[in-house]
């Protein structure tokens, strides 16, 4: 199958990051009209991706992904357990958790996980997006 084909399976509608995915917190935004408008929209947009993904969740991806392609099991767990550590409140902790276990069970039931990574992700006590997108990303280069 063609490598670009396989990637499609991430924007999968049955996963929490295809054709339903969480706000980030745009819906309290709007709740507390923070967000009430089109400009007020895309300031609270551009914020959350200069912010947040652009100086932390991209270069911690990033990192998974470069672990994942080494081989570097070791660290992979770390950055994962890091990733975990990093949700400061429940609900970003269960917004991780239920991407990764979405991720884990599609990625599960694949022939390109190899055994190593199956052990891997099979060991983690919660897996997240990341660590499972890392896997994902090593499986379909």
């Amino acid at each position: 199958m063609n490598k670009a084909w396989a990637l499609l399976r991430l924007a999968s509608p049955q996963l929490p990051i295809g054709g339903y995915s969480y706000s980030q917190g745009l819906e309290m935004a709007v709740e507390q009209a923070v967000v009430h408008d089109e400009s007020s929209a895309q300031r609270w947009i551009a914020d959350q991706l200069l912010l947040n993904l652009a100086r932390f969740e991209a270069p911690l991806l990033l990192a998974h992904c470069q672990a994942a392609h080494v081989e570097d099991w070791l660290q992979l767990r770390e950055l994962a357990e890091q990733h975990r550590a990093s949700r400061e409140t429940r609900e970003l902790r269960l917004e991780s958790r239920q991407m990764g276990y979405s991720l884990q069970q599609l990625l599960s039931g694949l022939p390109d996980l190899d055994q190593p990574a199956h052990q891997l992700f099979s060991e983690l006590h919660e897996p997240g997006l990341a660590v499972g997108w890392a896997l994902a990303a090593r499986a379909w280069p």
